[in-house]
């Protein structure tokens, strides 16, 4: 549930994760057989909001607004890209729920807070602005690619993940959701690696924000 307040600026998506040193060597070892049943429905999930953004950008580019429905099911899909994510990339043992975790029974928290107003100029050349993005998300990619695999052997042979590189991870994801955001058109707010660091304490309740609800307070 969201606080009362005034409908705040577009700042995008972020997930936090609760940092935890001791970790299952067991799940770790199978970690990528474990993620197989999310990874397929993230999968065939992204089909379908590929095509609603498609539709947000033809609303955007008439209206100067993002409709709400499909602001919401693009939304969903990313908080469960994002918890599937944080498990496969080795952030936290518990496996996530499919869909919503309504009950917050892994330790991340999903927010985003956006708005419904949206530039139809940056909107209507999304697919040119996002370039620059898509090059800084493949070097990202590939980094998180390495730091994972060097945080799997670290758990499996020590029974701890380094905070070096757990912190790497967890920016990376982070990044991940920005640039899809940015790319699904579901804010203005550009991905920035930056953005991504000094994050703020994580909490145990997950909670969204969407267009046209109440939003919390900048800061």
């Amino acid at each position: 549930m969201t606080a009362p307040a005034t409908f705040a600026s577009d700042q995008g998506a972020d997930i936090q994760v609760q940092f935890t040193e001791p970790r299952n060597r067991l799940t770790v070892a199978f970690r990528l057989i474990l993620v197989i049943p999310h990874a397929i429905i993230v999968g065939l999930w992204s089909y379908a909001v590929l095509f609603a953004a498609v539709g947000q950008w033809f609303v955007v580019l008439f209206t100067g607004k993002r409709n709400r429905g499909i602001w919401e099911f693009c939304n969903n899909w990313l908080g469960y890209a994002g918890r599937v994510y944080t498990y496969e990339f080795l952030l936290h043992d518990e496996w996530p729920p499919i869909g919503e975790d309504r009950i917050n029974s892994t330790p991340t928290r999903y927010t985003f807070q956006g708005g419904e107003d949206a530039n139809r100029l940056t909107n209507a050349l999304r697919i040119i602005w996002a370039i620059p993005a898509v090059i800084i998300w493949y070097l990202v990619a590939l980094a998180i690619f390495f730091v994972a695999i060097a945080s799997w052997f670290a758990i499996v042979f020590t029974g701890r993940h380094p905070k070096g590189m757990w912190d790497f991870l967890q920016r990376g994801t982070r990044y991940y959701l920005q640039f899809m955001s940015y790319t699904l058109l579901m804010t203005d707010a550009y991905p920035s690696w930056s953005a991504t660091e000094a994050p703020t304490p994580p909490v145990t309740t997950d909670t969204r924000t969407l267009p046209g609800s109440p939003l919390p307070p900048p800061g």
